[in-house]
Parts: C-alpha cells; sequence; structure tokens
C-alpha cells in the first residue's frame, strides 16, 4: 500500500507535506513509510488526527485559520445604500 499523500511534483516524486528542500533530508527515513504503510508515519498520522477530529469543522473561524465565518454561521446578503458604499472607498 502506497501512501496518498507520496506523490508526483515538479521535484519529484515526494511527500507533499513537505517542501522539497526538507524532503531531500528526510527522504532516507521516510520513504519506506511512503511506499509501505503510511500509518506508521508520524507526518500521516498528525494530518489524518487533524482532518478526522471531531471539532475541526466546527472550530471558530478566526485570525488562527483564516477564515471570517464559522461554517454553521449563515451569511445573508444585505441590501447596501449607495451612501454606504461611496463612504468605504
Amino acid at each position: 500500500m502506497m501512501c496518498k499523500y507520496y506523490r508526483q511534483t515538479s521535484k519529484g516524486k515526494r511527500c507533499i507535506f513537505l517542501t522539497p528542500k526538507d524532503w531531500q533530508l528526510l527522504k532516507p527515513k521516510y520513504t519506506d513509510m511512503c511506499q509501505g504503510d503510511p500509518k506508521k508515519c508520524p507526518i500521516y498520522n498528525r494530518y489524518e488526527t487533524i482532518i478526522n477530529s471531531k471539532d475541526f469543522y466546527k472550530k471558530s473561524q478566526n485570525s488562527t485559520n483564516g477564515l471570517s465565518v464559522t461554517p454553521d454561521e449563515e451569511i445573508k446578503p444585505k441590501k447596501a445604500k449607495g451612501d454606504d458604499l461611496v463612504s468605504e472607498i
């Protein structure tokens, strides 16, 4: 079984979570895990833990994670007045 995050990139085949420079340094350590059992890889496990956490999609969105609203919050369009639009420019 090959790790789904071990992919062909413009800089060659590598773990997509590492920069090409980092991959060159860590390649000997991680290549066997990428081509074998990815569940033994700490990078794979960390990513999967974050994605599969119950709170991943429910965290409030802020400057920390780069989003302005929570996923559950409904965004309602407002009617703007012409004067309001000009004053914001």
